[in-house]
Formats: structure tokens, C-alpha cells, sequence
């Protein structure tokens, strides 16, 4: 954000709100010196919130010209111009610089030698509306070689990229691949060879435990045929050795000891399958979660992580592993709703060769995106969004329902029964393997500032609609003010609608290039010009745009009399209030959740306090929910940029060709079971389960009818609430049972 680099590195804020909330929980003073604070991710804006509010992090605006060492001691003194233009000293221990992201040393190499395009920045270009595209067929790019991104978006960019690359390979989906997983044992009968991997984590968890005494204690638990240490177990090549390790000594059951199984069981278990074992034969331990992050002391740490060690040990030993069940996979696929995320994800799904009904409530495809006219960067939304709904109407493979409602959804991942009821009252029942959820969202139409009371108060999007269609003529205005953040950053909203200052630089640059002279203020809290479109706001400064700011506790007053438009700001700069009478007001409002409760409830998947869904995780999975087969983008998830969005629908496509191209799935043989003979039908296990995968069945004994639980085990997560519920300990879980649980708690006391 200065001359050399007029880009926003997007995360650096977030990183810096993280660490000084880190540092403050531990009652260590810190102040965040700063420019904007960009938290425009989800979640993103209440962690800034509590950090300032609940843990007292203070947070200063302003502009740090130097740091200097204080004479005599090893303290730093922080050199800042405070808003109100006076110089200000502050001193402090440790000061930590918030550095910007820039592009991969040897990316311009690369991007030449790939034939692709660098920007002015040095980073990969993109020119179109899809951010994973580089304009070179069959090449794709994605992360922070385009652009400086945070985890989710370089999540989501990834899975974008890996579906438009299955778009091109399309017709050799099937073939064998090297490396095809050998056929799973379930090790039934044989002597147990456990084989213990501990992970250095490139000295997270070896600075922390004593890893050489814990392996040498490893090596001698009951069970345990092999024992080594490596550096980096998640890498491929670690996994590589690994498998071979496991096939060389005949182990046929493995200890992982690494990070969290929340992060990288799947990938352990794919391994784990690919050496010839059932998944259900993986223990994972998290040494750096629940030991190396936890303790500071070594032999406290070493007692603990042997403790787990011989836990793991103890619950494989007795484990009695069912094969995997499987199920066939009916291969179409259901998109809710009919915006350019719905369209572009059904058109990428239907390209793969899979039948996709697109479910819209509306008469009209298209969405949100039909109200507007050119993105930031002068991209046609218009001739973008026709084009596409041309592309669906054509596609053969696409069934289009428009006025048409989910009103129930039964089954499971691979085998979901869905029913529509159309605005006539007519039902339909459709069968397909996933569903992909891309209902979008709406504006906020304020309720302040005298919106719908005053002919010259609009919002940005009405602006922009009035310019495009001609009906509005910039050269006969004097002034324009514009206020941020309306209905969004609130008490009722707490987040970001992380377009608004977009659509406010956009349609303010439009302005001043139709009328040079026009005064145009735009009243904001921070300005949320992340990534590139920080070289618009110098565009927009340079253009003689004024900026104020205001805080949330003196936000702009808005009057009018004799019929004219009066907005009183304070100055935090001059420290004055200043009075305007402009000849529009313009309000850049907020993106409100959909009324998702409904759906929500069909689904049986969660929504997040703001009313959006919520995901499963949301750095690592932020597109999946819990509940399998059933996937979430765009503005359904949280307010968005169009282009973010159709990233999102590259990805979500991938997630569900990913699901319908495999002609049945496995899951795991860890699920619950009733015993019938214990079973009493008192339904509190249907009630504990989030899942819907229980269900009540009447059965007919001794001539006399009754209920009797039966679990759906492909729905069955293996959570074990039915099992804490039952009563009277009908229910079980394979590969978690009673007499294995006590044993491993036995073991881990011990």
C-alpha cells in the first residue's frame, strides 16, 4: 500500500489481529498501529471486534514514520502521526512488522515459460471473470501466485483450478493411474504388528517432546513390530516411505503421531489404503496439539505423550475392523438456485458429462448479477451474465426448474431424494448424488438516512443501474457524499459486506470521469480495497475523490430542509464538523443473508449467526458442510465479489463431480448398531442424532408389534451421541465398543 507496491496484501491484518490477541490473552499489552484494518473475511470482523473489545487490544489509525532504539536499553520507540496531525512517541519491548505479500521469487520465469502473463505487480494475470484462468487453454493458476490471498480463497482457488483441469481431461476420467490403491485387508485373525510413526514437524513437536526416548519406549509396547521417526509425515514423499514401510515389515495396523486428525486424517488414511490397509486400522495421535502446544514442560510433555502413545497402542490392539461398506452412486447432481454461482457450477458439472437439475424459486435466471452493469475492473456483467444463462438453456444435460422450491431432501451422500413444489402446487421428486447450495443473498434496503423518504437518496447499486441506462447526467451535479458500511459493521450485522467500497469506487471513478469538477466524499469507517483494487482507491484519490472518516459512534447525521439534502460529518482529521448539501446521497449498503432457515432445516445443515450457511471448516473445508454430498458457495456462504463467486462455483463443481464420477462409494466401519434384544424403541437416539441416520422400524415379535432402532449406515458419521444417549446400551459402535474404550482409558491412566 505505498508507491512502489499500491496493492493490499489482504491478510497481513487479520495475521496481526490474531497474534496480538494471542499475545494480550496472555496479559501482555499490544497495540496495533494501522492504515485500515481489512477484515472483510467471514468471521473475520468479529475476531477484530473481540480483540478490541473483550481482550483490549488497542488499535491506533494513523501513519508510523519511524522506529528508533531508546538510548541505554534494548526498548524501541514507535515515531507515529496521529490523526489529528500531531507527532506521537510510544515505547515498547518487541515491535513486529506486518510485511506485505509479493510474488514468488522466479514467478515471472515460470509465467514465461508457461507462455502466461504477468500484471504490473509481478503476479500471474487473470484477464476474465474466472480467477483461476490465465487465458492460455488448458493452464491454469490459483493461491498467491495471482494474488496475495488468505487460506479459504487459496482453498477454494485450489479446487476451482483442479475442477477447470478435470474439464479438460475429461475423457480419460476412469483410466487407471499409477499408484491405484492395493486391495484393503482387515488384519481379522492376524497377530497384531503395529508400526508407530512419530512426526519431528520440522522441530515443532521434536523442540517440545523428547521424540528419541519416546521412540525407544514405543518400540517396546505390547504389539508394536516397528517404530521410527520422521521429519514431515504429511509430506508425500514422508507418506511414500512410509507405505513401503508398512508393506517391508508386514505391519497391519499404524500409529500416526503427528498433528491433528482433524487436519490430516484423510490424508493418512488414503495412504494407509493405498499400502493395503482399511483406514479403520489408522491411530491418529495429535503430539503438537494436545502435547507440543500445550506443554512447556519436557517431562511433563514426554509423560503425556507416551501416555496417548500406549493408548493408540491399546485400542488397535483390540480393534476388530469391519470392511468397508459401499453404496452406488447415482450420477446427476442438484444446484439450488439459479444466480451465477448456480449457473456456472451446473454448467461445469453438465460439461463433465453429468445430468444437473437447476432449481431456481424465481421466474428468471441470473440473480444479483442482473442489477449490475461492470465490475471494478470494467469487466461486462451484463453481456457475462446473458451469455451464461444462453449456455444453460442450451446445455442438454441441464434441467432448469424455475418458480420450482426444495421442500424435502431424504437420503444420503451418492443417493439423495429431493422434492419440488412448483408455484402452480405441483410436486416433483428427483433422485441425484449431490447437491450443491448457491441460493445467494440480498441487499439491505436501509432504513436510514432517510432512504425512501427523500428522492435524492439512493444506494450504490441504484447509482449504478442509473448511470448505465442513461437517465442520470453527472455533468448537471455539483456534489455527490456517499456513507459506507450502512447496514453492515453493526451491532445487527457484525461483518463485512466486503463489496461496498468496491461498488462505491467504482461508481465514484465513473462520476469524476464524467465530471472532472464534481465534488464526490465518500464518509467511511475503513475502506475495504483488498487485494488490487487498493490501485483503484489511489485512482480514486488522484481523482481528486476526498475520503472522510467516521466513527461508529458518531456516525453522519442526515437532514433535509426546504426540500434539500443536509449530511453533517465530523472531521477526524481537522477535527471539525463539516456540512454538506449535496445533490445525491448515496449509500453503500450491506449483503443480508437469504432467509435460510427453511432450507436450512430441509437440508439438515447449519447456519452461522449472521444467518449465512455455515461450513465445515472454515479454512480447510470452507465450501463443504458436515453433513457429506452436500456442498456451499457464493453468496449463500458469505457476502462476495462476482469473480470470488464464480471461483466458488469452479470449486463447488469440483466437489461434486469428485462425488458423482466415482460409481459407488466406501465409508468407514466405524458406525453404530442397535443390539434388537436391548433395544426398546424409546426414539432418544433418533433425537440425539444430527445426522437423520436413524430410524424407527416396527417389527413384529411374539405376535406382538414394536419399535425397534435401525441406523442408515451410510449416513452414520460415527459421533457416538446414540451411544452416550441409549438408555439401556442397546447401541454400540464397531470399532469404538465399550470393552475398547475402557481398555484404552485403562491404557491412557495407567
Amino acid at each position: 500500500r505505498d508507491a512502489e507496491r499500491d496493492f493490499c496484501s489482504s491478510a497481513c491484518c487479520m495475521f496481526a489481529i490474531k497474534e496480538a490477541a494471542h499475545l494480550r490473552a496472555s496479559g501482555i499489552h499490544t497495540q496495533i498501529f494501522y492504515m485500515d484494518v481489512r477484515a472483510f473475511g467471514k468471521g473475520y470482523h468479529r475476531v477484530y471486534r473481540r480483540a478490541q473489545e473483550e481482550l483490549g487490544v488497542e488499535f491506533t489509525r494513523c501513519r508510523v514514520s519511524a522506529v528508533e532504539e531508546k538510548l541505554g536499553s534494548q526498548n524501541l520507540v514507535v515515531v507515529y502521526e496521529a490523526e489529528d496531525g500531531t507527532f506521537q512517541r510510544r515505547e515498547f519491548e518487541l515491535v513486529v512488522l506486518s510485511v506485505g505479500l509479493g510474488p514468488a521469487e522466479g514467478t515471472a520465469q515460470l509465467a514465461a515459460a508457461l507462455g502466461l502473463k504477468v500484471n504490473r505487480h509481478g503476479f500471474v494475470a487473470y484477464p476474465g471473470f474466472s480467477a483461476v484462468a490465465t487465458g492460455r487453454a488448458g493452464v491454469f493458476a490459483c493461491g498467491a501466485l495471482t494474488a496475495p490471498r488468505d487460506i479459504p480463497e487459496s482453498v477454494s482457488q485450489g479446487l476451482a483450478a483442479a475442477g477447470q483441469a478435470a474439464l479438460v481431461l475429461r475423457s480419460a476420467r476412469g483410466a487407471k493411474a499409477e499408484g491405484d490403491q492395493a486391495t484393503e485387508t482387515t488384519a481379522d485373525g492376524k497377530e497384531p504388528r503395529i508400526g508407530v510413526f512419530l512426526c519431528a514437524c520440522k522441530g515443532e513437536i521434536a523442540d517440545a517432546i523428547d521424540l528419541e526416548s519416546l521412540l525407544q519406549e514405543a518400540a517396546h509396547m505390547p504389539g508394536v513390530a516397528h517404530a521410527a521417526q520422521v521429519d514431515l509425515l504429511c509430506f508425500a514423499s514422508t507418506l511414500a516411505e512410509v507405505k513401503s514401510t508398512i508393506q517391508r515389515h508386514g505391519l497391519n495396523r499404524v500409529v500416526f503421531a503427528a498433528c491433528s486428525p482433524h487436519l490430516y486424517e484423510a490424508r493418512f488414511a488414503q495412504a494407509l489404503t493405498e499400502a493395503g490397509l482399511a483406514p479403520s486400522l489408522l491411530e491418529v495421535v495429535p503430539l503438537r496439539e494436545q502435547v507440543g502446544w500445550v506443554h512447556a514442560d519436557r517431562k511433563k510433555s514426554r509423560a503425556k505423550a507416551t501416555s496417548l502413545l500406549r493408548a493408540a497402542c491399546v485400542r488397535l490392539r483390540a480393534a476388530a475392523p469391519a470392511p468397508r461398506g459401499r453404496i452406488q452412486v447415482t450420477p446427476r447432481a442438484l444446484v439450488i438456485g439459479g444466480g451465477v454461482t448456480g449457473m456456472v457450477a451446473a454448467l461445469d458439472i453438465a460439461r463433465q458429462g453429468f445430468a444437473v437439475d437447476l432449481v431456481e424459486k424465481s421466474r428468471e435466471l441470473g440473480g444479483n448479477a442482473l442489477l449490475f452493469d461492470r465490475t471494478l475492473d470494467e469487466l461486462d456483467v451484463d453481456d457475462f451474465v446473458q451469455t451464461t444463462i444462453q449456455k444453460v438453456k442450451e446445455n442438454p444435460h441441464i434441467t432448469v426448474h424455475l418458480r420450482s422450491e426444495v421442500t424435502r431432501l431424504d437420503g444420503f451422500v451418492g443417493n439423495f431424494h429431493t422434492t419440488l413444489r412448483t408455484s402452480a402446487g405441483r410436486r416433483r421428486t428427483l433422485d441425484h448424488g449431490a447437491v450443491v447450495v448457491a441460493i445467494g443473498a440480498t441487499e439491505y434496503k436501509p432504513r436510514e438516512y432517510l432512504y425512501g423518504k427523500h428522492r435524492k437518496v439512493l444506494t450504490q447499486t441504484e447509482l449504478e443501474q442509473k448511470l448505465a441506462a442513461g437517465k442520470l447526467n453527472p455533468a448537471r451535479l455539483k456534489c455527490v457524499v456517499m456513507i459506507q458500511c450502512v447496514g453492515s459493521r453493526d451491532e445487527r450485522r457484525p461483518y463485512c459486506s466486503r463489496i461496498c467500497c468496491s461498488q462505491a469506487l467504482r461508481n465514484a471513478l465513473a462520476l469524476k470521469a464524467a465530471n472532472p469538477d464534481l465534488a464526490v466524499y465518500v464518509v467511511n469507517r475503513d475502506i475495504m480495497s483488498y487485494g488490487f483494487s487498493e490501485e483503484y482507491y489511489t485512482k480514486a484519490r488522484e481523482a481528486g475523490v476526498i475520503f472522510l472518516r467516521y466513527d461508529p459512534e458518531h456516525k453522519p447525521v442526515v437532514k433535509h430542509r426546504d426540500g434539500r439534502l443536509e449530511v453533517l460529518v465530523e472531521d477526524k482529521i481537522i477535527d471539525e464538523l463539516l456540512l454538506f448539501s449535496p445533490d445525491l446521497l448515496v449509500l453503500s449498503t450491506g449483503i443480508v443473508a437469504a432467509k435460510n432457515g427453511k432450507l436450512s432445516r430441509i437440508l439438515r445443515v447449519p447456519l452461522d449467526e449472521d444467518g449465512f450457511f455455515a461450513e465445515a471448516n472454515s479454512k480447510f473445508r470452507p465450501l463443504d458442510f458436515a453433513r457429506a454430498g452436500v456442498f456451499v458457495g457464493g453468496l449463500a456462504h458469505s457476502p462476495r465479489s462476482l469473480r470470488e463467486s464464480i471461483t466458488h462455483a469452479h470449486a463447488l463443481a469440483a466437489r461434486a463431480v469428485a462425488l458423482l464420477a466415482r460409481k459407488e462409494l466406501s465409508w468407514r466401519g466405524v458406525y453404530a448398531h442397535p443390539d434388537e434384544e436391548l433395544c426398546t424403541g424409546c426414539r432418544i437416539c433418533e433425537g440425539a442424532c444430527e445426522f437423520d441416520a436413524i430410524r424407527i422400524r416396527r417389527v413384529r415379535e411374539n405376535g406382538r408389534l414394536k419399535e425397534r432402532a435401525e441406523v442408515v449406515e451410510a449416513m452414520c458419521t460415527g459421533c457416538g451421541c446414540c451411544v452416550a444417549a441409549c438408555p439401556s446400551g442397546a447401541m454400540a459402535q464397531k470399532g469404538a465398543t465399550r470393552d475398547q474404550l475402557l481398555q484404552v482409558i485403562g491404557a491412557a491412566l495407567a
